[in-house]
């Protein structure tokens, strides 16, 4: 059967301009599909016993009647050479990596600049001028030491040197002195501070180290109790002072300081007055007869009639609900 070449817009999805939906069962192995999808191309090459699954978009199966028919993306499927694009003499060899260049010579235009830096020593200026250097060497100046780099000036003058500004590792001074430099305690503002081992007494005219007999003079007032009088409160002192052990309530408390002013002075232990004892209630009978009592001696409550007791006896209170 001769090959058939197949034309579709998309690869998957199973529309009509699809690849996969060319009917497996007409296929046969070397028929051709070119698909127009994004803007390429894509030429396909069916294998009637591939059996690999799909990945798009290098293997795609038939939806019908596919079997082990796929279609296999082609990647050089006109079998293109480097000849054919007039790169027969290339060869195939990454050349961004160095170590892959093995043979021929590099132009020396296509290289960066190198420089070479020599370092070279003079007792003074004309030797230094003397010397044959180039952009980049040093000349180290013994007379000075200083060193130079040549900046790539032909005049022939120091102007084709420039100095190096680099720290030296001596002094430079020593509290604004330079060159020899002695020192003494006067020159660090300490003239006046005798050498003296203060770990240890010393005489009485640098210091009063042990001295505990307050030598200065300090009072009460210097540490902030210039109010507190000199006494011995562990033991009773005068009444001027303190008034420890009194009990007579020397300071005038009452019941309203500690929060009782509502409170009646009086002894709940035992019955108390009318006047401050008996409430009247409604619905109770204030007069319990010639034999009335301040107490109560018997509390009922229900819906209905007070009971005989209730009603008989003085004291009693009943309290009537309703259910």
């Amino acid at each position: 059967m001769a090959t058939k070449i197949y034309g579709a817009f998309t690869l998957i999805g199973g529309g009509n301009n699809s690849l996969d939906s060319i009917d497996g069962a007409n296929l046969v192995d070397g028929d051709v599909a070119i698909v127009f999808t994004n803007n390429k191309s894509l030429v396909y090459a069916l294998d009637s016993t591939s059996g690999d699954p799909e990945s798009s978009p290098d293997i795609i199966a038939p939806d019908n009647s596919g079997g082990a028919k796929r279609w296999i993306l082609q990647s050089n499927p006109f079998d293109v050479t480097k000849s054919d694009v007039g790169l027969e003499n290339v060869s195939n060899v990454d050349c961004t990596n160095a170590s892959n260049l093995s043979t021929g010579t590099i132009p020396s235009n296509v290289l960066p600049p190198i420089a070479l830096t020599n370092v070279q020593t003079a007792v003074d200026e004309a030797a230094m001028l003397a010397l044959t250097a180039e952009e980049g060497d040093v000349v180290v100046r013994s007379d000075e030491n200083k060193s130079y780099v040549h900046n790539g000036g032909s005049a022939g003058t120091m102007s084709d040197f420039t100095e190096l500004q680099t720290p030296t590792d001596s002094v430079l001074s020593v509290n604004g002195e330079t060159g020899t430099v002695t020192i003494s305690k006067g020159d660090v503002g300490l003239g006046s501070v005798p050498n003296t081992d203060f770990t240890t007494p010393v005489g009485s005219n640098t210091t009063h180290r042990g001295n505990t007999s307050n030598p200065h003079g300090v009072d009460k007032s210097d540490v902030g109790l210039g109010d507190v009088p000199n006494t011995d409160f562990t033991n009773i002192v005068d009444a001027n002072t303190t008034h420890r052990g009194l009990s007579n309530n020397p300071h005038s408390v009452d019941k309203s300081d500690v929060g009782l002013a509502n409170v009646p002075n009086t002894n709940f232990t035992t019955p108390v007055g009318l006047n401050t004892a008996k409430t009247s209630y409604t619905g109770v009978a204030t007069d319990h007869g010639t034999a009335a009592t301040d107490q109560i001696v018997n509390v009922c409550y229900g819906t209905g009639s007070p009971p005989a007791a209730n009603t008989t006896t003085i004291g009693s209170i009943f309290i009537k609900y309703t259910a």
